[in-house]
C-alpha cells in the first residue's frame, strides 16, 4: 500500500506520491552513487514543478540525517509518473580497526558529521480512489551539487563493497519516505556472518522483528553495549528478542548475526525496526548473495 502526499498549495485533487520501492540507489563506479526516485500523481489535476529534497544517513533506523540534495519534479499529468535520477559522490571512509576487535564509540566516531537536527514529522496518508496509472519518464538533474553521501558502516571496518550501503531519504514539503538498504552483500554458507547497522539518535526505546525468507529462520540481533567490543555480541547469547523494547539514551549499534547453512546460497533479510516514542517504523534491507562481489559480510 502506498502512502501519499498532498503538495502544498495545490488541491487534494492533485497528488504527488512514491513509496519506499519507489526510492533505489546503486553505484555506477567505485566512488559515484545513482539515486532514482519515481513519483506518481495519483491525483486527477495536472501538477506544477515541485522541488523534492534528499538527505543521507549511515544504515541503519532513526538517525540525524545530514542534506544531500534537492531535484525538480516536472509538471506532471493526472496517471503519469516520472523518474528522477542524480548522481551522488561516495564519502571515503579510513577503516579504523578489525570487525570484531574495536569499541562502537569508533564507529560513531567514524559516522559523524550528521545534521543534528531531523525533521521528524510523519507522513499523512490521504485515501480515494486512484485512477489508472500510465508511465512518462524523464530525468531531473540535481538542482545544486550534491553533498556527499554519509559513511558506510562496513567500509569504517576495511570491507569496502561494490555498492555503498546507508539511508536515503527523500522530502515532500515536511513529508518523507526513506529507504535503508545494504544490497548485493557476499554471504559465506556454512559461516557466521555478521553485519552492522545504527539505531536511535536520542533517548527512546525500539523493538525489532525479522522477516525474510529463509534468511530469517537462521538470523538474530544482539545490542553491542557501548562499553565493550564488537567481538563481544558474537559469543554473547543475549539475543533480541522479537518485539522486546531495548531503551536508549542516545545511538546503539546493532549487530546481525545469520548462521547460514551450506544449502543456502542468497536472499533478503527485512529488520523491522518500531520507535516507541512516535509509533513510527522503519525496515533496514539486506540483500545477500553468496556469489557478490566485495568482501561482504563479516564470517567466522
Amino acid at each position: 500500500m502506498m502512502t501519499t502526499f498532498p503538495e502544498t498549495q495545490k488541491t487534494q485533487s492533485t497528488v504527488l506520491d512514491f513509496d519506499r520501492e519507489d526510492i533505489r540507489f546503486y553505484n555506477v563506479d567505485a566512488d559515484r552513487v545513482r539515486i532514482e526516485i519515481t513519483v506518481h500523481n495519483l491525483g486527477y489535476v495536472h501538477s506544477p514543478p515541485t522541488r523534492i529534497h534528499l538527505r543521507s544517513a549511515p544504515l541503519g533506523a532513526f538517525l540525524a540525517w545530514q542534506p544531500l540534495t534537492s531535484l525538480i519534479v516536472p509538471p506532471l499529468n493526472p496517471g503519469h509518473r516520472v523518474r528522477l535520477q542524480t548522481d551522488a559522490p561516495r564519502r571515503p571512509a579510513t577503516p579504523v580497526g578489525d570487525f570484531l576487535h574495536i569499541p562502537p564509540s569508533m564507529l560513531f566516531a567514524a559516522a559523524g558529521g550528521c545534521d543534528p537536527t531531523r525533521v521528524q514529522t510523519s507522513p499523512q496518508a490521504l485515501l480515494g480512489p486512484l485512477g489508472h496509472v500510465t508511465e512518462h519518464r524523464s530525468t531531473a538533474t540535481a538542482q545544486r551539487a550534491p553533498g556527499r553521501l554519509a559513511v558506510d558502516l562496513l567500509e569504517c571496518l576495511g570491507r569496502r563493497n561494490p555498492h555503498w550501503a546507508g539511508n536515503v531519504n527523500v522530502f515532500i514539503g515536511e513529508h518523507s519516505v526513506e529507504r535503508h538498504l545494504a544490497q548485493a552483500l557476499r554471504v559465506y554458507p556454512g559461516c557466521r556472518n555478521l553485519a552492522l547497522f545504527f539505531v536511535g539518535n536520542g533517548s527512546d526505546a525500539y523493538s525489532f522483528k525479522l522477516q525474510g525468507s529463509p534468511l530469517a529462520q537462521y538470523a538474530s540481533l544482539v545490542q553491542v553495549a557501548n562499553g565493550s567490543l564488537v567481538a563481544h555480541g558474537v559469543s554473547s547469547g543475549d539475543r533480541i528478542l522479537a518485539h522486546q523494547w531495548l531503551e536508549t539514551a542516545s545511538r546503539m549499534l546493532i549487530m546481525v548475526v545469520i548462521d547460514l547453512p551450506r544449502e543456502h546460497k542468497n536472499g533478503a533479510l527485512d529488520i523491522h525496526v518500531l520507535q516507541r516514542s512516535s509509533g513510527r517504523s522503519a525496515i533496514v534491507e539486506f540483500s545477500l548473495d553468496a556469489d557478490a562481489a566485495g568482501p561482504g559480510c563479516y564470517a567466522i
